[in-house]
């Protein structure tokens, strides 16, 4: 069962760290901070949406 939502789960960790990031960096206001937030919260988005999708596939709604 888990192996069908591994790709979800990397996207995101991958979100999530990119956000810690983005947000540390935006602390020490470093220019490449806002990339990076913008791309963790892309990340995660994209994630929680695949992993909707995935489960109202599987309930059959």
């Amino acid at each position: 069962m888990l192996e069908q939502y591994k790709s979800v789960i990397w996207l995101l960790i991958l979100g999530a760290i990119f956000t810690v990031l983005g947000a540390l960096l935006k602390i020490m206001h470093l220019p490449l901070a806002n990339v990076l937030l913008i791309l963790g919260l892309l990340f995660q988005a994209i994630g929680l949406l695949t992993l909707v999708v995935k489960l109202l596939k599987k309930s059959n709604l």
